[in-house]
């Protein structure tokens, strides 16, 4: 039985029969409506309300709100009737039904959203089959963690395990959408169950819940995670790290405009003319700033994770004999380079697919500037005779094809440079000069053009030292 629908047809059939028999129908009128409010349907509510109040708060707080929502419209329908009774008799019997559940209303508000987002996040922990747990960060950590990058690149031995967890990111856009869905159901009862003063400092208190539990609780535990799962390099395998970093980006920046976009649909209208805008403003921006952080932190590490492999790499395969063989060869790419630009293409690529273009690019070009860096350094490492210079300069080739996918200029201009560097290790000793007069060497520092031309395996013979004497005065 429907008492609300009810309600009205009875009260409009009575009224033709007390306008007819009474020569005071409103009064009378009133009476009757006054004994439906108390009688019939406060006793209905709290027949309703008291069989769920202490088994199951959230069913308890939406029968509330329905209920509260049906009593209004019934009140905004009998107003209309024109029977006598004015909003302000019909809106006082509602709150007689409703105070004492509006007095404790916003209390079990509060603890019942506590109680959903922590259900929500330890049923997805427990459906990955992790137990949540406290992460070390920072002083200490960090040192063991410096430490090992660098033993692992010498020896075999291990002061801590890193944990990468098969490449689960422990993040989940249902699990955020979970938690939204929660804030949405208890933005909308507090709007309808608090009152209109109230509103904006108790939806900021539901937005501080959500802040807490989906970035501090959710987002910040997985970027941590994240962050201690970025693999150190070991000099004891040769299979490369898979760096799952950036599959935890893409997650956290789908999570952060989810949240983003519910905040302003559906809290940013109830307290924009309000201080409490500003302190939402605020704390967003402050919570968004600390993942901001860690994921820079993170980006660092993953980059430090693919060119300390790429370093390994060339250590262990790189070998003398690919740039000074004894006798002449076929020019071709040596492996230490094959294996280099087939890592470095995946890691591209796999970065263009889990960042935006804009950051994308901007972390593309700091690795692009790191790989320069590597590729240079570890050059300068051997001597070049003939053939040796032509294998070079063909590594160099490819590194310069697979760095344009990188997409920056400053990179590829590097790697142009580095190029016509390994002409001086090719050309004749007698054209040596006019080489490094080129237009793509005669800007750089002499100290430069001096460290590769020394690399030469002629240097002493053809006495190219006078050489380096003469560009250094140029």
């Amino acid at each position: 039985k429907n008492l609300f629908a009810d309600i009205i047809p009875v009260c409009e059939n009575n009224l033709k029969i007390i306008e007819a028999v009474f020569t005071n129908p409103d009064q009378v009128m009133a009476k009757f409506i006054l004994n439906i409010y108390q009688l019939k349907l406060q006793n209905y509510i709290i027949t309703i309300l008291s069989e769920v109040k202490d088994k199951d708060i959230a069913n308890y707080l939406e029968k509330l709100s329905q209920l509260y929502k049906k009593t209004t419209i019934l009140s905004k329908n009998l107003s209309r009737l024109n029977i006598g009774n004015d909003d302000m008799f019909l809106n006082k019997m509602q709150k007689n039904i409703f105070q004492k559940y509006l007095d404790a209303y916003f209390f079990s508000e509060l603890k019942n959203l506590k109680d959903k987002f922590l259900t929500i996040l330890q049923r997805f922990y427990e459906s990955k089959g992790h137990q949540k747990k406290q992460i070390q960060v920072g002083g200490f950590q960090e040192l063991r963690r410096d430490l090992q990058t660098v033993i692992s690149t010498r020896t075999n031995f291990n002061i801590m395990h890193i944990e990468d967890y098969g490449g689960e990111t422990f993040l989940s856009e249902y699990v955020a959408t979970s938690l939204l869905q929660e804030f949405n159901q208890a933005l909308d009862r507090c709007c309808t169950l608090s009152s209109s003063s109230d509103i904006p400092s108790n939806s900021y208190q539901i937005f501080e819940l959500l802040s807490s539990y989906l970035i501090d609780d959710y987002v910040d535990y997985g970027l941590e995670l994240a962050i201690q799962s970025v693999p150190i390099p070991e000099a004891k395998t040769h299979d490369p790290p898979n760096v799952y970093f950036f599959d935890v980006i893409k997650q956290v920046n789908k999570i952060i405009l989810l949240f983003e976009n519910q905040i302003s649909d559906a809290l940013v209208p109830l307290i924009i003319t309000t201080p409490k805008y500003s302190q939402c403003v605020s704390l967003k921006k402050k919570k968004l700033e600390q993942v901001e952080s860690k994921i820079d932190f993170g980006l660092d590490r993953s980059l430090n994770a693919i060119t300390g492999w790429i370093k390994i790499c060339l250590t262990s395969e790189q070998k003398k004999s690919d740039f000074k063989p004894d006798s002449d060869v076929d020019t071709m790419t040596s492996v230490a380079c094959k294996c280099v630009v087939q890592y470095l293409s995946a890691n591209i690529k796999h970065i263009r697919e889990c960042l935006d273009t804009k950051n994308a690019e901007l972390v593309l070009a700091e690795l692009g500037i790191k790989f320069h860096r590597i590729i240079y350094e570890h050059l300068l490492q051997y001597t070049y005779n003939s053939a040796g210079a032509m294998c070079a300069i063909c590594d160099v080739n490819e590194y310069r094809k697979c760095v344009k996918d990188l997409g920056s200029s400053l990179v590829i201009d590097l790697f142009d440079t580095l190029h016509a560097l390994c002409n001086l290790l090719l050309v004749k000793h007698e054209n040596l000069k006019q080489v490094c007069y080129g237009d793509t060497l005669v800007g750089l520092d002499h100290s430069i053009l001096s460290n590769f031309i020394q690399l030469r395996s002629d240097f002493k013979s053809q006495k190219l030292a006078v050489l380096l004497k003469n560009l250094t005065s140029r």
